[in-house]
C-alpha cells in the first residue's frame, strides 16, 4: 500500500511525507506478554490511547489491539463485538441494550445476524463455531425481532416479511455501505438482481463476493476470456451453494457455451436442481 500510495503521489508530482504513510493495525482477541515483549509493543505514552493498544517501534508504524484489554466504553464497543468469549458476550450484550436512535446499532446488528446465518448453514461446526454461534444469537434474536415489528408497524404479515423485497433491499444496500466504505451507482446498481436470489444466498454472496465480482455477475460486465470466464462461473457457484461439487462441476462446460449476458440471469435465478437439469449433458448430446 505504502508503495502504490508512493507511486501516485510521484505520477501526480505531490509529496509523500511519512506522517502519511498508512499504518498498519492487528487486531487479535488477546496478546500475551511474551508476544508483546518479543514485538517490543509498548502501551502509548500519550493519554490519548488506553489500555490494550500496543505500539511497535516508530519506524515499523504497527500497532497491535488486545480486544480483551480494551476499556468497556462504546468507543471500543465495535472491536469488541470482534473479540472471543466473555469479551465477545459481553459487548454484544452492550450493543442489543443500546438505544434504538444510535446511529451505528442497526447495522452492526445486521452485519452479525448475517455472520451468524452465515455460520449456522456450515456443515461442520467446530466446537469455537458454536461458541460464537452463542455470542451472537443476542444479536441475531434482537435484530429478528425488531424487523419483526417494523413489519407489523408497516402492515406486514409476519410469514412473508422474510421474503419482502423491500427489507431484503435496506439489509443489502447496508451491508454493501459497511463492507465496501460507500454505496456508489455502480454497486447500486447490482442490487436489483441481488433480489431475485433467496435471503440465505443473498447473506452468503454479500459476504464472499468480492466488488469487482458481485459488479461482473449483478451488473453484466464482460468478461475477459474463456479461463476468466470459467473461474468465474466456478467460484460464483461454489459461494452461491457452499460447495461446487462433481455433478455440478460437470455443467460448467455447458454453460461456458452461451454468452455471459445470457448466462448471468440463469446463474442467479435458477436453482441447482434446475442448473443441473439444464445443463448436464444427456448421452445423446455427447
Amino acid at each position: 500500500m505504502r508503495s502504490e500510495m508512493r507511486r501516485k503521489a510521484r505520477r501526480e508530482r505531490t509529496s509523500f511525507p511519512e506522517s502519511d504513510w498508512p499504518h498498519l493495525w492487528i487486531l487479535s482477541p488477546s496478546c500475551s506478554p511474551r508476544l508483546l515483549d518479543g514485538f517490543g509493543a509498548k502501551l502509548h505514552p500519550s493519554a490519548d490511547w488506553g489500555e490494550g493498544v500496543y505500539f511497535m517501534a516508530k519506524f515499523l508504524k504497527t500497532a497491535l489491539i488486545a480486544i480483551n484489554q480494551l476499556p468497556v466504553t462504546e468507543d471500543t464497543l465495535w472491536l469488541r463485538v470482534l473479540g472471543k468469549r466473555g469479551t465477545q458476550k459481553q459487548a454484544i450484550n452492550e450493543l442489543v441494550a443500546l438505544p434504538q436512535q444510535n446511529p451505528y446499532r442497526q447495522t452492526i446488528l445486521q452485519i452479525l445476524a448475517n455472520w451468524r446465518i452465515t455460520i449456522n448453514e456450515s456443515d461442520n461446526l467446530s466446537e469455537q463455531d458454536r461458541e460464537l454461534l452463542m455470542n451472537l444469537s443476542p444479536a441475531y434474536l434482537k435484530w429478528q425481532e425488531e424487523t419483526l415489528e417494523q413489519g407489523k408497524r408497516e402492515g406486514i404479515q409476519e410469514g412473508r416479511l422474510e421474503g419482502r423485497l423491500e427489507g431484503q433491499r435496506q439489509m443489502a444496500e447496508n451491508f454493501l455501505r459497511v463492507r465496501f466504505g460507500e454505496l456508489d451507482p455502480e454497486l447500486a446498481s447490482t442490487i436489483a438482481p441481488m433480489l431475485q436470489l433467496p435471503p440465505q444466498e443473498l447473506t452468503r454472496l454479500l459476504f464472499n463476493l468480492e466488488r469487482e465480482e458481485l459488479l461482473l455477475w449483478f451488473d453484466n460486465l464482460p468478461i475477459q476470456d474463456d479461463t476468466s470466464k470459467q473461474e468465474a462461473v466456478e467460484r460464483f457457484l461454489r459461494v452461491r451453494f457452499g460447495e461446487l461439487d462433481p455433478e455440478l462441476a460437470s455443467a460448467i462446460a455447458p454453460m461456458l457455451q452461451l454468452p455471459p449476458q445470457e448466462l448471468t440471469p440463469l446463474l442467479i435465478t435458477l436453482s441447482r436442481e434446475q442448473l443441473l437439469e439444464r445443463f448436464t449433458l444427456k448421452p445423446n448430446d455427447q
